[in-house]
């Protein structure tokens, strides 16, 4: 499969068009075909070496696609279904591994693959915000 990944820190340029084995789902994973992957401010400080990550290295951490393969133990997905999830360093890829505590089923024609894969981490982030970094009350003004 073709995947992105990084040899070494630095900028756009580092990032690599290569080939890797495709993944199988082990037990308690997902294998996920994906048909988006979000891009995300992490990823660059990943790439940068803000944050240190073994090397070579895969980016990306949400993606959208459809399940191709479910491993031993997972309940409630099937191959077939469309899928967005939040991945492990490992969605700029055509094949991903997904958690499926942190896979959402989804209808393609309701939330399309790419609106998707872009809005899992910035949904969570919102949704800390207002929860945990500050309680939003009524009357008060989100911006």
């Amino acid at each position: 499969m073709q995947a992105i990944q990084i040899e070494q820190e630095g900028g756009p340029d580092v990032l690599q068009l290569t080939t890797l084995p495709k993944p199988t789902a082990g037990p308690g994973e997902l294998i996920v075909r994906n048909h988006y992957s979000g891009v995300n401010f992490i990823d660059t400080y990943f790439r940068e070496g803000v944050y240190k990550l073994p090397l070579p290295h895969q980016l990306g951490a949400e993606a959208a696609g459809e399940v191709v393969e479910v491993g031993e133990g997972v309940e409630g997905f099937a191959v077939g279904d469309a899928v967005a999830y939040l991945g492990t360093q490992n969605t700029y890829a055509q094949y991903s591994v997904a958690a499926p505590n942190k896979t959402l089923k989804i209808d393609p024609a309701v939330l399309p693959y790419d609106i998707a894969a872009a809005i899992l981490l910035q949904g969570l982030t919102a949704h800390t915000l207002v929860t945990r970094a500050y309680e939003v009350k009524q009357g008060d003004w989100v911006l």
